[in-house]
């Protein structure tokens, strides 16, 4: 469900996708309004490049040291790396909600 009135937008795929989708719960209890797409495929299609031009923020969720994905958004779409905001865990262990909230939270405007 796509809320216009969301600032935030949050972008991942693959095994991220249920932890990402229990940070969109914690953000919405701290009134904090999210849009979220989990990605399937590249290349990107239009609705990517419209997604993040929706909004001021976007989260780009990903469990790769060098966020290969994020840069992979800038390229492919010409985005401001200013607008994505990394959301990085390489440590092995599976991403967990708590981590991309906190994470989050240290870059929400």
């Amino acid at each position: 469900i796509h809320n216009p009135n969301a600032k935030i937008g949050i972008i991942y795929f693959g095994t991220s996708s249920y932890a990402a989708q229990e940070t969109v719960d914690l953000l919405k209890e701290k009134n904090i309004l999210v849009n979220e797409m989990r990605m399937l495929s590249f290349p990107f299609s239009n609705e990517v490049k419209q997604f993040i031009d929706q909004h001021e923020q976007i989260f780009v969720i990903e469990q790769n040291r060098d966020a290969q994905f994020r840069s992979l958004l800038m390229i492919e779409l010409d985005i401001n790396p200013n607008k994505l905001l990394k959301v990085l865990q390489y440590n092995g262990m599976p991403i967990t909600a708590a981590f991309i909230y906190q994470s989050m939270m240290s870059q929400i405007k």
